[in-house]
């Protein structure tokens, strides 16, 4: 049995070290499954240099004339690959040693396995967001896609469509996603693994940039979808527009974060009450991170971070559900713009003092 991993490179040669690193302890501990290493250098102006291993039974650097985007660099690597299985990465995933040995065990009879994944430093699956009920071809065509990235699955080559294969999209971004709809459209199967086993990097691009990036794509991917005609036109109308409300959605919680911040930076170091010492930050999104670190730096001890989510999300800072909070903390400031959860705090809290962020920043 062989698996080939597919990784695009773009500027990548500062990853290379990384992925074969990574890539080589997956082998150790995979035993009896051959590994091979398919690295796709999509940037004419970088050569790729690989390093010797010992556990890959083969490396393949292919050094591109053109830049053909993420999609276009995936297929030409799946033509080199002579796996029976294939696993797209991205130069900077992280995956677990025992990745592929736990996958492989996992798959059974299916088309493709997915494993849990780390997304933005918490665990993607939670309780409101259960792994078992989004990860269906119910959910992810009719809501978005639940799979973060190409990073978490094992495909069989067999299954990937020819349609992937052949229809590329000009914009990167939903290449992934398409894949997934494709396959589930066409009978396919997918085996779910409850190791977290992968690690998807967030990059610090612009976030308003990146979602018009992604809506282009994914109005692309929908053209695409509406061509193969394996179900209703108006289906992919209404995945659209539920795509669009989660980017509109998603657009305005960054533009209230950066409201926040700029306000707080503006008012440097008296946007709290100068008795407040120690506090804890209600909510631990990225405006409760960033006003965690914003604390430490004005000498304001940060005891927790409170979420519902608490178990779910990984922190330097400990991380409690309302209930579990110390009681040793001056003060509960709330990153989140519903005011109504105030109420619901005092009435679990009744000796602590609450800020909402909202009004910390406009007195």
């Amino acid at each position: 049995m062989r698996i080939s991993i597919i990784v695009p490179m773009y500027y990548g040669q500062k990853y290379v070290k990384q992925m074969i690193n990574q890539v080589d302890q997956c082998a150790k501990e995979a035993d009896g499954i051959d590994v091979e290493l398919i690295l796709y250098n999509d940037c004419p102006e970088e050569e790729i240099k690989v390093m010797p291993c010992e556990h890959i039974q083969n490396i393949k650097c292919i050094n591109a004339d053109q830049n053909l985007g993420i999609q276009g660099a995936r297929v030409q690597g799946l033509k080199h690959a002579t796996g029976e299985y294939v696993l797209f990465l991205d130069q900077d995933d992280i995956i677990k040693p025992q990745y592929i040995k736990s996958q492989m065990n996992m798959i059974g009879n299916a088309d493709a396995v997915v494993c849990r994944v780390i997304h933005n430093k918490r665990l993607h699956y939670t309780d409101s967001f259960r792994f078992e009920e989004v990860v269906t071809k119910e959910f992810m065509l009719h809501k978005w896609d639940s799979i973060i990235s190409p990073g978490q699955v094992i495909i069989k080559k067999s299954a990937i469509p020819v349609a992937w294969k052949t229809k590329i999209l000009k914009t990167n971004g939903a290449d992934d996603y398409m894949l997934w709809l494709l396959m589930m459209l066409e009978g396919k199967a997918f085996s779910l693994n409850d190791d977290i086993l992968f690690e998807h990097i967030v990059s610090g691009d612009n976030f308003s940039e990146n979602t018009n990036k992604m809506m282009d794509s994914e109005d692309e991917m929908i053209s695409v979808l509406k061509s193969c005609t394996l179900c209703e036109e108006a289906i992919w109308d209404s995945l659209k527009d539920s795509l669009r409300r989660i980017h509109v959605k998603d657009l305005d919680t960054s533009k209230y974060s950066f409201n926040v911040l700029k306000k707080i930076v503006c008012k440097r170091d008296r946007w709290l009450p100068v008795e407040v010492k120690n506090v804890a930050i209600y909510g631990a999104g990225e405006l409760g991170m960033s006003l965690g670190a914003i604390c430490k730096r004005n000498g304001i001890a940060v005891r927790c971070l409170i979420d519902r989510n608490a178990e779910f999300i990984l922190s330097d800072i400990p991380v409690y559900k309302l209930e579990d909070i110390p009681n040793d903390i001056d003060a509960i400031i709330v990153s989140l713009k519903d005011k109504t959860i105030k109420a619901d705090i005092e009435k679990k809290t009744p000796c602590m003092k609450i800020y909402m962020i909202e009004d910390l920043i406009n007195n």
